[in-house]
């Protein structure tokens, strides 16, 4: 995949594939189509799946609502409350109504 192996997630993954933005979101050499339970590496699973070698929540909705987060965010209480994947801002629309705005990084 192009990734070093002391910098790959998946050392023992699948082969005959490059890591790219689009094959890789997160660059952690795992390819997001079928071996990556949590694509943008914020710590919540893409959906219900996860294994031992991945430290990701499942979602309260069963999928991270913003697969693609910006790269460096990780869901916390603080930043995700409702820990969907979606980032909480200071303003905007309440979503789900948790009392606080979330605003998705990707649109």
């Amino acid at each position: 995949d192009g990734v070093y192996d002391f910098a790959d997630a998946c050392t023992k993954g699948a082969i005959a594939w490059s890591s790219t933005t689009l094959t890789d979101y997160d660059g952690d050499g795992c390819e997001d189509a079928g071996e990556d339970v949590d694509d943008d590496n914020d710590r919540i699973c893409d959906d219900t799946l996860t294994d031992d070698a991945w430290a990701c929540t499942i979602s309260t909705v069963e999928v991270d609502l913003c697969p693609t987060s910006a790269l460096g965010f990780t869901s916390s209480l603080s930043n995700d409350a409702d820990r969907d994947g979606s980032i909480v801002a200071e303003r905007g629309r309440e979503p789900q109504g948790t009392g606080r705005a979330e605003i998705d990084l990707n649109r």
